[in-house]
């Protein structure tokens, strides 16, 4: 299959600044799938948009202020997203950068949050164009959906964050604005489907428009540090492969997840990761309250950092954080286990990818050891090590 050529057009910090002062903004409406930009076809059945005025005929307030172009980048449910989807959606934004004014990124509500998240770490520190993850509940063309309002809050908050020079990646549900690496699933029927049980939200849409709930706590965009050109790492190669966005947008996959429960059992923990040439890159383990891995566990994790593999140690509901409070806790730490702190799930999966795909070969145990507890892009409040 042929490389899409998408031509890349070189910003300067005074375009950047012009584009951000001009009286209409140019929106990339990137669809992954989702009701949300279902419409319905010829026969009558839901399928997805293929032109603005599909959705727009639902919601025409959208284009009040800003004009957008479809980019169909995928049709999948989002339980079937992978890593691989992770940096085709980082990707499709990347090589877009600076041909629009920021991004709206339709997505299935399942792992809304995984996406985004992995979308704000691809972006890296010099993020300067924002973007807004919405899905919906019901579809566009039905009573009482969801998807409308959504879409129209959704626009909102990235003309507000444009205007105001936020730099970030939000989701937006329910008339509130989430920062993408705080947020997590949080209902299947609901319409609030999004929270942030840390930090609460952003941003809520009033009457009056969005509003930032603590303005002082967002990004905000920052002039280059080394002349006026705006990302001169974002290339083609002359055979107009994509080269990246500053760095390639890879999240590395092989990680498995356990919960530890009162009924798994040492022996059970043990056939399954005590093996030779084992297929995973590292262990995850869900455990109780504060970060406590059971006794039981401590001689897996022990042979685990051996091995020089890595265990992170999370707590067991979002909202919760890690900490030493009990001695199995403090024992799991000392024998190499590494603890997220008051990281979401969805962050600190996507984070642990992310720096798998960074680590030097030699070098992956410490290297996760040290950046895991790190605060890089708002994902956590502190180390608690």
């Amino acid at each position: 299959m042929a490389t899409e050529k998408i031509e890349f057009t070189t910003h300067t910090w005074g375009d950047w600044k012009r584009r951000t002062d001009s009286k209409r903004l140019r929106f990339g409406l990137i669809m992954t799938g989702g009701t949300i930009v279902s419409v319905p076809n010829e026969k009558g059945a839901l399928a997805p948009a293929e032109h603005p005025e599909q959705l727009l005929k639902f919601a025409p307030h959208l284009l009040d202020e800003a004009d957008f172009e479809i980019i169909p980048l995928m049709n999948l449910d989002s339980s079937n997203m992978r890593t691989v989807e992770w940096r085709r959606i980082a990707s499709g934004v990347a090589r877009r950068y600076n041909n629009y004014d920021g991004f709206l990124v339709t997505h299935g509500t399942d792992t809304m949050a995984y996406s985004a998240t992995a979308l704000r770490f691809a972006l890296g520190e010099e993020i300067y164009n924002p973007v807004v993850f919405t899905g919906s509940q019901l579809p566009i063309n039905q009573s009482r959906t969801d998807a409308i309002s959504n879409l129209e809050d959704a626009t909102a908050t990235l003309i507000k964050a444009r205007r105001e020079q936020v730099s970030d990646v939000f989701i937006v549900a329910d008339r509130e604005v989430h920062r993408a690496v705080r947020s997590i699933k949080a209902s299947e029927v609901r319409f609030d489907f999004i929270s942030s049980p840390v930090t609460g939200p952003a941003g809520f849409s009033t009457a009056s428009g969005i509003s930032w709930a603590k303005p002082h706590d967002l990004d905000h965009v920052k002039p280059p540090r080394r002349g006026l050109e705006l990302s001169p790492r974002f290339t083609q190669n002359r055979s107009g492969k994509f080269i990246g966005l500053w760095e390639e947008p890879e999240f590395r996959s092989g990680i498995i997840t356990i919960k530890l429960e009162p009924n798994t059992g040492s022996e059970t923990l043990r056939d399954l990761l005590l093996v030779d040439n084992p297929p995973y890159k590292a262990v995850v383990f869900t455990t109780h309250g504060a970060g406590n891995p059971p006794d039981w566990s401590l001689d897996v994790v022990a042979k685990l950092a051996q091995r020089r593999i890595p265990v992170i140690i999370t707590p067991p509901e979002s909202g919760m954080g890690t900490a030493i409070i009990y001695e199995t806790a403090r024992a799991a730490v000392e024998l190499g286990a590494i603890q997220t702190g008051d990281m979401t799930p969805s962050a600190s999966q996507v984070k642990l990818s992310w720096l798998l795909h960074r680590s030097p070969q030699d070098k992956v145990f410490e290297y996760i050891q040290k950046h895991l507890p790190r605060n890089l892009f708002g994902e956590v409040t502190a180390s608690r090590r």
